[in-house]
């Protein structure tokens, strides 16, 4: 079958070469190879993992804020209390934002 016979070949070649480029150092009996394996990052991948850093910084932030802010939650209670909402300039304001957020 040829593909074998392929297999086989590829075989022999990665043990030739395998042989070849370790040898082992009579004296210490440490085995170095010839070749020195590289490897680099790509700058995508440095982008990736410093936006990763970032977006974790950045929910540990969120994470420790209050899930309620009591400053806001006390702004709207006087504004309800006082009528505000109920009121001409509280119409203007929302019909002004309509009109500027929407195109109303």
């Amino acid at each position: 079958m040829q593909l074998g016979a392929i297999q086989s070949t590829i075989a022999a070649d990665f043990r030739k070469h395998d042989t070849v480029s370790r040898r082992e150092d009579a004296k210490s009996g440490v085995y170095t190879n010839k070749k020195t394996d590289k490897a680099s990052i790509s700058s995508e991948s440095r982008n990736a993992t410093q936006a990763a850093s970032t977006a974790k910084a950045l929910s540990a932030r969120v994470e420790s804020q209050p899930d309620i802010r009591l400053d806001k939650v006390e702004n709207v209670r006087e504004k309800v209390s006082n009528g505000y909402y109920n009121s001409q300039e509280f119409a203007g304001n929302l019909a002004d934002r309509l009109i500027r957020d929407f195109g109303f």
